[in-house]
């Protein structure tokens, strides 16, 4: 089939034709698998211990994150406070 009998047949453009050509010629009919979505499996292939390994450093991330955070927040809370002080001394001095 020519490219563009390809094209009209799958409503693709030229480059995508090019494209799966390209990974036939290259890999055959199995590098045209659609591989997206797909996702890794070797988190079943580790031992528990590499599994508990991973999941505290997921938690220490995650603990890091948060802490962050807090920290942010607190900081926002004391600008806030100190800028309500300012508009209110502010206010009273124009009194």
């Amino acid at each position: 089939m020519d490219y563009s009998r390809a094209m009209n047949k799958c409503n693709v453009s030229y480059g995508q034709v090019y494209s799966w050509t390209r990974k036939f010629k290259q890999g055959g009919p199995e590098a045209l698998v659609d591989r997206r979505g797909k996702g890794k499996t070797v988190h079943d292939q580790l031992t528990d211990n590499e599994k508990r390994d991973l999941e505290v450093k997921r938690l220490k991330a995650r603990i890091e994150h948060l802490s962050t955070e807090n920290a942010v927040l607190k900081k926002l809370q004391e600008l806030e406070r100190l800028d309500a002080t300012h508009h209110t001394s502010t206010k009273q001095s124009k009194l």
